[in-house]
């Protein structure tokens, strides 16, 4: 069973394709096939960078706290440098 594209959509899926610098020869039998892929390449390239972001802000968060952290634990071996004197 084959699913052909009109040729608008053609059109567009090829500029897509340019714009992701994919030059090469497109026919209108593979066509259906190619935009399902380019659909999920650009959701799964979205995907990563929001995973990225999240993954650097977590970074971020967690350096935060290894500073408070190894702050307190200056404080806490002073105070028991006092309380042992």
């Amino acid at each position: 069973m084959a699913i052909h594209m009109d040729e608008r959509a053609l059109v567009l899926l090829r500029r897509r394709l340019e714009a992701l610098s994919y030059t090469e020869h497109l026919d209108a039998a593979s066509a259906p096939l190619v935009a399902r892929l380019v659909d999920d390449l650009i959701r799964t390239t979205d995907s990563y960078r929001s995973v990225k972001s999240q993954a650097s802000k977590y970074a971020q968060e967690v350096a935060s706290f290894n500073t408070k952290v190894s702050t307190l634990t200056r404080r806490c071996r002073g105070w028991l440098f006092l309380v042992c004197v």
